[in-house]
């Protein structure tokens, strides 16, 4: 149930954002496609221990200054830990490339926890915390929000997910919410 909470408030969320931008963009949408197309993994197919390390693209629809929301696409790594004692869930988003302009910042992603056994039809396989500042020629934009993910793949080969929460510029407080999809990296 909770799984389908959180998508329903992102996908509501998204209305807003245009193309319109400059920049050429990589191609989010056939990467999430790729990924989401195959099946989950199954519980019993993930290690008991080691980690995946994935690279891929995170979209953001981000509303900054005056300007309608827009869709960000930049970089991202992620490392999925298997091992007790260690961080879960560690990565970043960088590069962000949308509305003709490029962000300058790093989003880091931590305080992740993993839960490899649950039923994907009822819950994600990992949430994590996405934070940071990012930079619009000269203004600066503070996020705070969560990630939430599925493996997929017969062998945990690739992720995708959802990510949203609140974007800050001084006391002007507003929404944002996007998405993932990585492989494992060579």
């Amino acid at each position: 149930m909770i799984r389908h909470l959180t998508a329903c408030f992102c996908l509501a969320a998204c209305g807003g954002g245009s193309g319109g931008n400059d920049n050429p963009m990589p191609d989010f949408a056939a990467l999430e496609a790729g990924i989401v197309g195959g099946d989950i993994t199954p519980a019993a197919q993930l290690p008991e221990s080691g980690a995946f390390t994935y690279a891929g693209l995170a979209r953001l629809d981000l509303p900054l200054g005056d300007a309608p929301s827009a869709d960000f696409v930049g970089n991202l790594d992620l490392t999925l830990a298997f091992d007790s004692g260690v961080p879960p869930v560690l990565g970043s988003i960088s590069n962000l490339q949308g509305n003709g302009t490029t962000l300058s910042g790093i989003l880091t992603v931590s305080d992740g926890m993993l839960q490899p056994d649950v039923d994907p039809a009822d819950d994600y396989h990992f949430y994590a915390t996405v934070q940071g500042t990012l930079y619009d020629q000269g203004t600066d934009y503070t996020l705070s929000g969560e990630m939430a993910g599925d493996i997929y793949g017969r062998t945990g080969d690739a992720i995708a997910g959802v990510i949203f929460g609140d974007i800050a510029n001084g006391d002007v407080i507003d929404v944002f919410d996007g998405a993932f999809a990585a492989q494992t990296a060579p």
